[in-house]
């Protein structure tokens, strides 16, 4: 499989944004703690054959254990630690399972600043996930880095860079989806979609 290039500049970093493999949510388990599904832990196993040929120098996931399972197999195969970085965890939408999750989710999107009681702006999430991802890139100059995070974390930032990435986009996203990103211009993310599993 093959990777889209990265820019010329041989300082520029790419960045390859992993929404975490299906997981199996449940409500008797806090949802940082939802571990993958059976099909997640072969996605992940997939996955990491996929990364192994496209020399990522580092790897960084949420807290959340699904994104650092999704991470684990292709951490253990290259000999390389998962640096965990909070601020890649997914968007506190609603208090717990909500029954109209995709009413909210699409009123969230069309309005970033709308937020239940206790939850998170789509516009505070942007923020912080936007300056872990520049700052991680910064840290790596040159090299080709892997992120875990999750749906709507990644898709608020890629909306940052390309403004048509939205609501539609966001839930036509899978699980594994891989998007690759380079820090030479942040132009228009790239859908790496060779890694679509």
């Amino acid at each position: 499989m093959a990777c889209p290039s990265p820019a010329n500049d041989s300082r520029s970093a790419r960045v390859l944004l992993i929404r975490h493999a299906e997981s199996r949510p449940s409500r008797q388990v806090l949802e940082p703690d939802w571990p993958l599904s059976p099909a997640g832990v072969v996605q992940s196993q997939e996955l990491a054959g996929a990364l192994e040929p496209l020399g990522i120098a580092a790897l960084y996931s949420s807290p959340y254990r699904r994104a650092i399972a999704t991470l684990e197999p292709f951490a253990t195969l290259s000999s390389m630690p998962i640096g965990i970085e909070p601020d890649l965890r997914e968007r506190k939408l609603t208090d717990g399972f909500h029954p109209d999750h995709r009413s909210v989710a699409r009123k969230a999107w069309e309005d970033l600043a709308f937020a239940l009681p206790g939850c998170e702006t789509g516009l505070a999430c942007r923020r912080r996930v936007r300056r872990v991802v520049d700052r991680l890139a910064a840290k790596h100059p040159g090299e080709r880095i892997a992120l875990a995070s999750h749906g709507n974390a990644i898709a608020l930032y890629l909306g940052s860079l390309d403004g048509r990435f939205g609501f539609d986009e966001w839930s036509a996203m899978q699980n594994p989806d891989v998007f690759a990103v380079d820090y030479a211009t942040l132009g228009s993310p790239v859908r790496a979609d060779a890694f679509a599993l």
